[in-house]
């Protein structure tokens, strides 16, 4: 009986090792996992920045456009007021 004891006790030591190795091993790839997410984070966190500089130049030449449109419309107005009035002097000067 001592002897299957022994035994078992044998086993179950193999076991423990098995164990351990296999923790190990899980350790292992969790370092790495964590050393690729970090990576990651970082990658991600500059295609972020990245994007965000590209999204606020858009928006900047955006906003340049928009108010040089702006002064393109006005500047038409005043042109249009200016041939409104040329056209009231033209009829008055016809009549």
């Amino acid at each position: 009986m001592d002897e299957k004891i022994l035994t078992l006790l044998t086993e179950i030591k193999s076991d423990i090792s098995g164990i351990k190795s296999e923790i190990s091993d899980i350790k292992t790839e969790m370092t790495d996992m964590k050393s690729e997410t970090r990576g990651l984070k970082l990658h991600l966190e500059n295609v972020t920045d990245s994007n965000i500089n590209l999204l606020a130049e858009n928006v900047s030449s955006a906003n340049t456009r928009l108010i040089s449109i702006e002064k393109d419309v006005t500047a038409l107005k005043d042109n249009q007021e200016i041939a409104d009035v040329l056209i009231e002097l033209g009829t008055a000067f016809k009549r």
